[in-house]
């Protein structure tokens, strides 16, 4: 498959080209999903591609069956930004003496 990612139209076609690969059957699109593995690059386009594809008739062509799960370095990112503006950042969240700020110090002075 020499298909370009960067773009929504090549997205499309590589979804096309597996389905194509696989053989499914239509009604195979109303009960199941598939489950892809991505990063935000891939999950914005698929956004993108979705919105566009709202008008259509069916869900396999408005790809509604076809649901991005991040990778999981994105979603340990997501992790430590949320401990960082939780207990991390602010004022007064640093001056609290028994606070998640000052054990960072401790490890990491």
């Amino acid at each position: 498959m020499h298909i370009k990612a960067s773009s929504n139209d090549g997205n499309v076609k590589i979804i096309e080209n597996l389905e194509h690969q696989l053989g499914t059957k239509s009604k195979w699109y109303d009960s199941y999903i598939c489950l892809c593995h991505g990063n935000l690059g891939t999950q914005e386009h698929h956004d993108s591609t979705m919105f566009f594809c709202a008008v259509e008739n069916s869900s396999q062509n408005r790809l509604q069956w076809l649901v991005i799960v991040p990778e999981v370095f994105h979603v340990q990112m997501a992790a430590v930004d949320a401990i960082w503006k939780t207990h991390i950042s602010g004022d007064a969240l640093c001056s609290n003496e028994g606070g998640t700020y000052k054990l960072f110090q401790m490890l990491h002075p």
